[in-house]
């Protein structure tokens, strides 16, 4: 009630103020046209007049502005046949429209090519148009679409595909859950089976249709029902019932009978003999006839009419114009290959646009997935090469920590020897010293020295506590050799182990000699003998042994 009051106040307002100029405020006038164009079609209509098109700038106020004048004018039953308003729309919505709008275009383009009777044309404006509704998923555009393909193979005879597309047009309807667009699509469906000659289903499909009618009250949906029921009815031979049927659209219906009603009647009305009603009813079919579909109708009823009065004459001329008649839908029929070679080539163009929109989809997912995949490969390889060469820094360093512990062990070890040394060193000074002070000047200063030396030369030899100290000297500083060779060589002999040390410490054959209590003849074969030892071995530090003895 609300939208209804809004759009009468917009109405006033239009009639008060002439035609909509103001560029600003087109748009706004257009969202309110398309805002009534399925409840109130009339009032787009007169909004959509009262716009000065010539004022447009913009090519999409352009192209809206076609399309709903074009959707208006065929809601209102204005049938125009000038494509040349819509084709703006086309033109503009097939580079930049939403699927809905580029649908929208191609289907009233179809319906003023219908108007027009290029039934070609119609044929691939609607079916670009269903490509369109499919994309979007309208499925009352895509029943509406089916029915007016239907509508053009049952204008050119062709039965078999005429049914195909009403049946896909009910189904449509039925998916779109549009209740009033599925009831009237019941009576289309119908007569195209009756077109099939399968008249039991197209009776059945009506009489469903009558029941929906009455218990909706849809006076119309009723009438258009008796009417195609009447026909049936004939063609099936029972003209009373046909007859009866006609009589209750007019005048139990009110509602006005046409062409096809009239020729009906006269047929029932000359079965049973009334020669001034048949040509009553066949006078008034002559007013409503239109085309020469039309005329060929009137004419067969006029044959069967004359038929049965028994006046041949009459009976041959109106079966000769109908065999005329008859010629041209046969050459109509012929050409029908070619319009479904058109269709048939067009849904090959739209399949194998579809099959490259799905390769190309399809390639561009395997490019993006094979992309992440090689990036994923390598973001994962330079991982783990960056955890490797962490890994192999963190070995080095805790490799440099323990070199560092080491050396400063060793750095303090030998400090502390260097101490010792040092100390040992002077202490040995020392005591020669104050052995000479106290032995000066006296015949026992010789002999006193000469034994205090001694005393310290030999304590070398023998001497647990000093042996021990000099194998910690000579390991310290040769890389713990002499624990290499009792670890490397363990059937070494003492007397052997004492004389590697000696030689590693760097002392003379002379004073080995004295340390190890034997003659410097002994050494030289000991040494050979150890030298022969060492070589035969299986001792990893081999070279390093033979290196420190010379």
């Amino acid at each position: 009630m609300i939208k209804e009051t809004a759009g009468l106040i917009l109405l006033l307002l239009l009639s008060c103020t002439g035609c909509i100029k103001d560029t600003a405020r087109v748009t706004e006038h257009l969202q309110t046209a398309a805002s009534f164009m399925l409840e109130r079609p009339d009032s787009s209509l007169y909004i959509l007049e009262h716009i000065d098109s010539d004022k447009l700038s913009r090519r999409k106020d352009k192209a809206k502005y076609a399309l709903l004048y074009s959707q208006a004018l065929d809601k209102n039953y204005i049938d125009k046949t000038n494509d040349s308003l819509i084709l703006v729309a086309v033109d503009y919505y097939q580079e930049h429209g939403t699927e809905q709008e580029k649908m929208l275009a191609y289907y009233y383009l179809g319906r003023v090519q219908y108007n027009a009777r290029a039934y070609q044309s119609a044929i691939i404006s609607f079916l670009q148009a269903e490509e369109y509704a499919l994309r979007a998923e309208d499925y009352l555009y895509c029943g509406l679409i089916y029915r007016n393909i239907s509508n053009i193979y049952n204008d050119t005879y062709n039965a078999a595909e005429e049914l195909r597309y009403a049946q896909k047009a009910y189904d449509c309807f039925c998916r779109a859950d549009a209740m009033e667009y599925r009831d009237y699509a019941l009576p289309i469906l119908a007569v195209a089976y009756g077109n099939t000659s399968d008249r039991t289903k197209e009776k059945e499909l009506l009489e469903q249709a009558i029941v929906l009618a009455r218990e909706r009250c849809d006076t119309l949906l009723w009438g258009i029902c008796l009417s195609s029921y009447a026909l049936c009815q004939e063609v099936t031979e029972d003209y009373r019932g046909a007859k009866e049927s006609i009589l209750s659209l007019k005048n139990r219906l009110r509602l006005p009978i046409d062409l096809r009603d009239w020729v009906t009647l006269a047929h029932c009305y000359a079965r049973e003999n009334k020669t001034d009603s048949v040509d009553f009813c066949l006078n008034e079919a002559g007013h409503s006839a239109a085309t020469s579909a039309d005329s060929a109708k009137i004419l067969l009823r006029i044959y069967c009419v004359e038929k049965k009065r028994n006046n041949p004459q009459k009976a041959l001329e109106a079966l000769e114009c109908c065999n005329d008649f008859q010629n041209a839908v046969s050459r109509q029929m012929l050409q029908q290959s070619v319009i479904a070679t058109q269709r048939d080539h067009f849904r090959s163009r739209a399949d194998l646009a579809m099959y490259k929109l799905k390769a190309n989809h399809r390639l561009g997912i395997i490019i993006i997935l094979s992309i992440c995949l090689f990036a994923g490969v390598v973001i994962f390889w330079v991982y783990r090469r960056i955890q490797r060469k962490n890994a192999e820094i963190e070995r080095y360093m805790n490799i440099a920590s323990d070199i560092q512990d080491v050396l400063q062990s060793k750095n303090t070890e030998m400090s502390h020897l260097v101490r010792q040394l040092f100390h040992e060193k002077f202490k040995l000074i020392d005591s020669l010293g104050c052995t000479y002070y106290e032995r000066r000047d006296t015949p026992n200063e010789q002999i006193a020295i000469y034994n205090e030396v001694k005393r310290a030369i030999q304590n070398l030899g023998t001497d647990k506590q000093t042996k021990s100290e000099l194998e910690r000297i000579v390991n310290l500083c040769n890389e713990d050799i002499l624990k290499k060779i009792r670890t490397q060589i363990p059937e070494i002999k003492m007397a052997d182990y004492d004389l590697f040390c000696y030689l590693c410490a760097g002392f003379s054959y002379r004073a080995i000699s004295i340390f190890m209590q034997t003659k410097i003849d002994n050494i030289y074969n000991r040494k050979s003998r150890l030298k022969m030892l060492i070589g035969n071995s299986a001792a990893a530090s081999k070279e390093l042994f033979l290196q420190n003895i010379g």
